[in-house]
């Protein structure tokens, strides 16, 4: 099982990825407990464990990296749910990015192409700067200006996540961005914190149809995940693409029957939970 999550962003895929890998952990690894915001962080034995789950892993604004072979260690670059500021250059991005999949492309040759290993990888490909947001939406740059940021082919799974309702994707996106808030634990109560937000940007939420929400990046990355796909299928057949309003009102058992897995009750109880809930919704 080699599986990689491609995302648009707040469009559910940390509740996906939690599901899935909750599932895969019991499968492969006999670990059937629920996890929790510090369980992001994760140490594997490239030899000896059968399953790496990898959140954003590809991502260097999201977390940090190390392979000293055999362990492969990841650090989520968050606290209780809020992201610290991401002050890396576009360039630094994209150059840490490709070397990421580098260093990804050798570990999967020298471990889960010998010994079969499994893995389960959330990451958004694209996550374009307000500059050049700017410069796209004013017409001085092209599509054809932003990395393809492919990840590796060979023998994976791609899921590739989006959001019908693009208003609502800009809202979370634009609330996500102010508050660097991307994500909650189930027991941490922030419905304060979420309401007062959202008392302070009333004027600015009070609109139906809010027409800068359309000026959030959304459009800008569906294209970008467009282009993406349409390469990926001249190169791989294992595509399924998804939608947030699929899985939005499921169970976690439910997605995973939704996703065609059928023995989860062999490893977890059928109500079984994840640690995160939704954060921000219209």
């Amino acid at each position: 099982m080699k599986q990689i999550i491609l995302h648009t962003g707040r469009c559910g895929s940390t509740k996906l990825w939690a599901i899935l890998d909750r599932y895969y952990r019991a499968k492969y690894s006999g670990d059937n407990t629920e996890g929790s915001l510090k369980k992001l962080n994760r140490r594997y034995n490239l030899l000896e464990d059968d399953y790496f789950g990898l959140f954003e892993f590809y991502s260097p604004r999201f977390c940090e990296m190390r392979v000293k072979y055999p362990w492969l260690t990841v650090r989520v670059k968050q606290k209780d749910g809020l992201y610290p500021g991401h002050n890396i250059t576009p360039e630094q991005d994209r150059e840490w990015t490709n070397l990421r999949f580098e260093a990804w492309d050798y570990v999967h040759h020298i471990t889960c192409d010998h010994f079969n290993k499994n893995y389960l990888i959330k990451y958004p490909p694209f996550s374009p700067t307000y500059e050049e947001e700017r410069a796209y939406h004013e017409g001085r740059m092209k599509l054809e200006d932003f990395e393809m940021n492919i990840p590796p082919t060979d023998g994976t799974d791609f899921i590739v996540l989006r959001r019908k309702n693009k208003i609502e994707q800009g809202i979370s996106r634009w609330l996500t961005n102010k508050t660097n808030l991307f994500f909650a634990e189930r027991e941490r109560d922030k419905t304060e914190l979420i309401e007062r937000t959202k008392r302070i940007y009333k004027k600015r939420l009070s609109f139906k149809v809010p027409a800068w929400a359309e000026h959030t990046g959304i459009i800008l990355i569906d294209k970008l995940m467009d282009r993406l796909v349409d390469h990926l299928k001249k190169v791989s057949t294992n595509i399924r693409e998804i939608y947030y309003e699929d899985i939005e009102n499921l169970e976690p058992y439910e997605v995973l029957e939704f996703m065609g897995i059928t023995d989860y009750e062999k490893y977890l109880d059928k109500d079984f939970s994840i640690p995160f809930i939704k954060t921000w919704t219209r």
